[in-house]
């Protein structure tokens, strides 16, 4: 080498002489030195025996060209290519299990040398040692090449997991699976129902072998007995059983396909064995049926299936129940009852239906009463009743009760109170005496002899009549109290009058009859007579005076007796209106107003009358303050004023009215007065938590109502009258007994205890609490279900049956299913979060460790924490103006607007506040997504915390020059992206070339057609003299920003200069919001910001982290105007180094998303590319029904059809 180095310096300075001196000499000096240079032959390689060559082993990389040292210089390029022992090339860079490979070592010879006739590598292998081998090469185009085959196979896989086969029940990836049988199923059948065999995957789960299918699971043990992983099995059950086995499987005789044939594995199976069905409850016979009867009788009972057990009580509430089994209460022929003579006796027969091979029938009960007559007839000798006392105004009570509640022995029909005295429609009059007669009707051989009647502890007067009946007749003490008078009814209107009218003429235009209101809000029929005194009136009127005059006259009305008043009440006044002269009369209101006495019950229209020519200006207002009308300041009359009123409230109207007329003085002032009362409003029905029903458990009774305000009262009494019902303040509990079936009546009703509304309807619930023989008790929580929460609650979960445990659910599945329950042992929290409602479905049984006694039943309880505030959903239609903060800073809501959906529908938008966000962090960098919070509803938006920049800190967008200036040639530019903590210039990747300046020289000199690696080292503007020095030369440029990402550019591409290039990359604090690159498809590889336009066509070069087969990266951008992902490029992930290449075209926020396909638009066979097979493979899909996948929507339509197929073979041709 070093003569060659000589020879080349000695050439060069004799061309530069003969340069200057003798061109022609130069041609014969250049024909010699390319004989001195002719390429040297190259006949032998070989391989440095310190990297001997490692034989593949299985589930491991295979090493590539790095692990081929060549001694010497004369190799410029090494590559290597694995193959398998059938020929394909293995290009996953990892050995398979028990695979023979061979290698193909490709070298490129460095300039001056040249294969010779034949060449040999001689290498070293760790399998041979220090032993020389060899291997003829060939030729490839400029390549020569070794092919090296290994001796040994790879290893073979262990055996890694025991799964059972794809099924309609399992998916093969699992060693758990289920199966149903049916009631009555033996240990045979279940044998005969469990999977036979399994499916042994091999390997690793990132590389697996194959697998070994059809291997024998073995379910019971040495003894043949099951082997249970939970719950135990018995044939004699048919309630219903549920419990795993363990099967196992062994891997001896296997070696021949694992490594470690001495494991085995074990699988599990749930089996479900259904209940039997549950038995129909016992009938009485149609001719026996439960009522009430006059004789004794036989009670014959029918059964669909079983046998019948029964018992007979003379109590309802009796613990005296039949047992399915016992003896004594088997039912043979008939249940014979017997009455008592001259009472009436009632039974209570509680049946069930029992066969142990079925479900026990529910417990039921059928009443009997028997009335048996006397054999001789019986006197009845004494009655006593009770009856209301008359009210004046109220309504008369017309029903008769029995002391005690019980009707007098031997009385069989009761009439109605007749009321003697002046009965109005039902109710007692004022300051009146009355007298009753009731009936009574002798049972048949009873009889009514000097029988002695009582009324309200009262003797009465009673007579027995020829049919045999006995009159009761009895007189009230005292008289009804008088009618309190509330007020006389002054004259409706102001009575007007000519100027210098007459008082005696005034008094003949008075009323003579005046309405009596008593009590408040009531008129009386009647009319009653009125005595005005025209003597005295206030002011006094001076029938001579010209000018207007207004004033008062005063009656007397002339009460009846049965009204009280104190003195004075009865005094009454009327208005009198006197016109001045040549003046006009105030306008008069037809209908007349409240002031008068008239009550409104609806709405009301008001006439307005003046004299004829006059025009009426009035105002109105809800307040005696209302203005005055004047001809500017008032409404001018010219129709009826409609006045309307609010339901259940009284409204209060005042009109005041003026006539004007031209040439006339204006009329005075007259006011109105109406006061509108509109019905009451029905309270709302209240509800219970519980519908009626049958229930296997106590419930604790929960009342509500919707009418805000209103009171519930209630009772369990069937006999209780309203007055008798009690203020519901709580819950309060029916409770049920073991072994026992009770039936509770509840009837309850809401009223508004300010008397605005009227009191809901009565509602009646009907509960059987039927607690099941040998059952424990269902549990019960220390809080009431079906109520709403406005604070966190502590649940305790409660059992009265003893020896038991407890399992629940919050989630709404069953405990009582294998592996869902949790066992309570300490009290639980159910979370109120402020502004939302969260509904918790609590769901517990209770087991018992007798095994006598069943587990209880599964019981729901539902707890909602928070108020439902009526409002269905929100959304928000304005995100906030501020989306971006620096640490520290306050949440800003201002601009952000929420529309508002109710429950009925209306919607309403309102202003978004800081107080209804409570999660944003001010203090944590990156993205946030905020939670809106209002009454009950949530949305979301994503708001970004990003650091304070620093003064030397560039800003997000830099800007790019309008043509290139003395500021574009090269410089050491130390301008950073926001991802760097320190900058430094730019440096070629693995030299000393240093700033933009050298880094130019060395481009300009670099061999044509090379690449050229630039770590950037936070620099962000590539300098135009540098890209165009290297168009010059066609280099491949790659500017590397960081570890994982890197800018390629094809110069021999760019057909003109260029200005600089904005390479900078941000990756942290990049905002996306998180539901878009959830929705994207697969898995985030990393987001990233660029600066400006694309315009060079770089190519980003993203290491994904993955290098497994048919992996995809997409490139999405971030379109801030519509709040989507625009889909930009898609690439597939090489292999051997897991990068992928795309192109981003303008700049923006960037999301890399990791898929197993492209999600370029209509690319439906994942080549990366659109062609004729995607518009096949779409109408492929279509015909077979197979899954579509949405990014196959080629024309953007939001379909994936034909249409699609079409467009793209259009687009493939060249069609428009």
């Amino acid at each position: 080498m070093k003569i060659r180095n000589k020879i080349a310096a000695a050439f060069t300075a004799a061309a530069l002489m003969f340069t200057m001196t003798d061109p022609a000499a130069l041609g014969g000096m250049l024909n010699a030195a390319s004989t001195a240079f002719a390429a040297v032959p190259v006949s032998m390689i070989e391989l440095k025996q310190s990297n001997p060559l490692s034989s593949p082993e299985a589930d491991q990389a295979l090493w590539d060209s790095s692990a081929v040292k060549v001694n010497g210089e004369y190799v410029a390029e090494t590559k290597v290519e694995w193959y398998r022992e059938d020929g394909t090339q293995e290009t996953s860079g990892i050995a398979d299990y028990n695979e023979k490979y061979s290698v193909k070592i490709k070298l490129l010879l460095a300039r001056g040398y040249e294969a010779g006739s034949s060449v040999t590598m001689y290498y070293y292998t760790v399998e041979d040692g220090a032993s020389t081998q060899s291997v003829a090469m060939t030729v490839d185009g400029d390549y020569l090449v070794a092919t090296i085959n290994f001796k040994s196979r790879t290893g073979l896989p262990n055996a890694d997991q025991a799964v059972f086969p794809v099924s309609a029940t399992t998916d093969g990836t699992s060693n758990r699976t289920s199966i149903e049988l049916p009631v009555y199923s033996n240990k045979n059948n279940i044998i005969s129902a469990l999977p036979k065999y399994a499916r042994i995957l091999t390997g690793t789960s990132s590389h697996r072998g194959d697998p070994i299918d059809n291997v024998l699971i073995t379910w019971t043990n040495s003894a043949g007995n099951f082997i249970f992983e939970k719950g135990t099995f018995n044939e004699d059950d048919v309630t219903g059983q549920e419990f795993t086995l363990t099967g196992t499987v062994s891997m001896a005789g296997s070696s021949q396909y694992i490594n470690n044939p001495s494991v085995s594995f074990n699988l599990y199976c749930t089996v479900k064995i259904r209940a039997a069905d549950q038995l129909e409850p016992p009938e009485p016979r149609t001719d026996t049926m439960p009522g009430d009867y006059d004789h004794n009788l036989t009670v014959y009972l029918t059964a669909k299936e079983g046998t019948i057990y029964y018992t007979v009580n003379e109590s309802p509430d009796s613990q005296n129940l039949p047992v399915g089994g016992s003896a004594d209460q088997k039912y043979l022929n008939g249940i014979p009852l017997k009455g008592v003579e001259g009472d009436t006796k009632t039974y209570y027969i509680n049946v069930l239906a029992y066969d142990p091979k079925k479900l026990t029938s529910n417990t039921v009960q059928y009443v009997y009463s028997i009335t048996l007559e006397p054999s001789s007839l019986t006197n009845i000798p004494e009655v006593r009743l009770e009856v209301d006392k008359p009210v004046g105004g109220e309504i008369l009570n017309t029903v008769a009760r029995y002391e005690g509640g019980t009707v007098t022995k031997g009385v069989a029909v009761t009439s109605s109170v007749a009321w003697i005295g002046n009965v109005k429609n039902g109710r007692a009059d004022y300051n009146a005496t009355y007298s009753i007669s009731i009936q009574l009707t002798p049972k048949n051989m009873f009889a009514f002899n000097k029988t002695q009647a009582y009324v309200n502890g009262v003797l009465a007067n009673c007579s027995t009549n020829e049919s045999g009946t006995l009159t009761v007749t009895y007189k009230f003490p005292g008289r009804t109290g008088k009618l309190a008078l509330y007020r006389v009814i002054p004259p409706a209107d102001t009575v007007v009058v000519d100027n210098g009218t007459d008082i005696k003429e005034i008094g003949d235009r008075l009323p003579t009859m005046l309405d009596v209101e008593a009590p408040e809000g009531t008129l009386l029929e009647d009319q009653y007579p009125v005595r005005w005194d025209l003597n005295t009136s206030e002011p006094l009127y001076d029938p001579k005076l010209a000018k207007s005059q207004t004033f008062t006259l005063t009656g007397t009305v002339t009460m009846p007796d049965f009204i009280t008043y104190n003195e004075g009440q009865n005094k009454v006044k009327v208005n009198v209106f006197v016109g001045a002269a040549g003046a006009l009369a105030w306008p008069t209101a037809a209908p007349s107003d409240s002031t008068q006495g008239h009550m409104f019950y609806d709405a009301v229209d008001v006439t307005l009358s003046a004299s004829e020519g006059a025009t009426i200006y009035y105002t109105i207002g809800e307040n005696k303050d209302a203005e005055v009308p004047t001809v500017t300041g008032g409404r001018a009359y010219n129709a009826p004023i409609r006045l309307y009123g609010n339901p259940g409230e009284v409204t209060t109207y005042y009109i005041k009215a003026i006539a004007t007329a031209p040439g006339k003085n204006d009329s005075p002032v007259n006011s109105f007065v109406y006061t509108i009362t509109l019905p009451k409003r029905t309270v709302a029905d209240p509800t219970a938590n519980y519908a009626s029903g049958t229930y296997q458990q106590s419930l604790d009774i929960a009342l509500n109502c919707t009418t805000v305000g209103s009171d519930i009262y209630y009772t369990t009494d069937p006999s209780a009258k309203l007055a008798e019902f009690v203020k519901y303040t709580g819950v309060f509990r029916l409770a049920g007994q073991a072994n026992s079936t009770k039936t509770y009546n509840i009837r309850f009703y809401a009223l508004d205890p300010s008397g605005k509304m009227i009191p809901s309807n009565v509602v009646s619930r009907d509960y059987t609490l039927s607690l099941p023989k040998n059952k424990a008790l269902a549990p019960y929580p220390n809080y009431t279900s079906g109520v709403a929460y406005e604070k966190s609650i502590s649940i305790t979960l409660k059992c009265d049956t003893p020896n038991t445990k407890i399992y629940y659910t919050l989630n709404g599945k069953d405990p009582s299913v294998s592996g869902n329950g949790t066992e309570y042992k300490n009290a639980f929290t159910l979370k109120y979060v402020k502004n939302e409602v969260i509904t918790y479905t609590l769901k517990a049984y209770a087991v018992c460790s007798d095994l006598n006694v069943d587990p209880s039943p599964v019981v729901t309880y539902t707890y909602t924490m928070g108020l439902d505030y009526g409002v269905k959903s929100i959304k928000i239609t304005k995100r906030p103006n501020k989306s971006s903060y620096y640490l520290g800073e306050s949440l800003n809501a201002y601009g952000g607007k929420i529309e508002v959906t109710y429950d009925d529908g209306t919607t309403e938008t309102i202003d978004m506040d800081e107080d209804m966000i409570d999660d944003f962090d001010n203090w944590t960098i990156g993205q946030q997504t905020l939670t809106v919070y209002y009454k009950g509803c949530t949305a979301k938006f994503n708001v970004v915390v990003r650091k304070r920049p620093s003064a030397s800190t560039e800003p997000d967008t830099p800007s790019n020059p309008a043509k290139p200036t003395d500021s574009d040639k090269p410089k050491d530019d130390t301008t950073t992206t926001d991802d760097s903590e320190t900058v430094s210039a730019p440096v070629v990747d693995g030299t000393t070339v240093k700033g933009w300046t050298q880094i130019q020289k060395k481009i300009a000199a670099a061999e044509k057609g090379s690449r050229v690696k630039i770590k950037l080292n936070g620099t962000t503007s590539v300098p135009a003299d540098v890209i165009n020095s290297a168009i010059k030369r066609k280099l491949t440029l790659e500017f590397i920003v960081n570890d994982n990402i890197s800018w390629v550019v094809d110069t021999g591409k760019l057909k003109k200069t260029v200005a600089s290039f904005s390479a900078g990359i941000k990756t942290r604090d990049v905002y996306i919001p998180s539901v878009l690159i959830d929705n994207a498809g697969g898995s985030e590889v990393m987001r990233i910001h660029t600066y400006g336009a694309n315009k060079i066509g770089a190519v980003l070069y993203v290491k994904t982290g993955s290098k497994i087969r048919n992996r995809f990266a997409n490139l999405f951008r971030y379109n801030e105007d519509s709040e989507k992902l625009d889909f930009q490029a898609t690439s597939k992930v090489s292999t051997s180094t897991g990068i992928a290449t795309l192109v981003p075209s303008a700049g923006g926020e960037y999301v890399v998303m990791l898929d197993t396909q492209t999600r370029l638009p209509g690319d439906a066979d994942n080549s990366t590319t659109i062609d004729a097979r995607d518009a096949a493979a779409i109408l492929k899909a279509i015909v077979v029904s197979s899954d579509i996948d949405d990014s196959w929507d080629y024309n953007g339509d939001g379909f994936v059809n034909a249409i699609d197929s079409a467009k793209i073979l259009k687009a493939v041709v060249g069609a428009k």
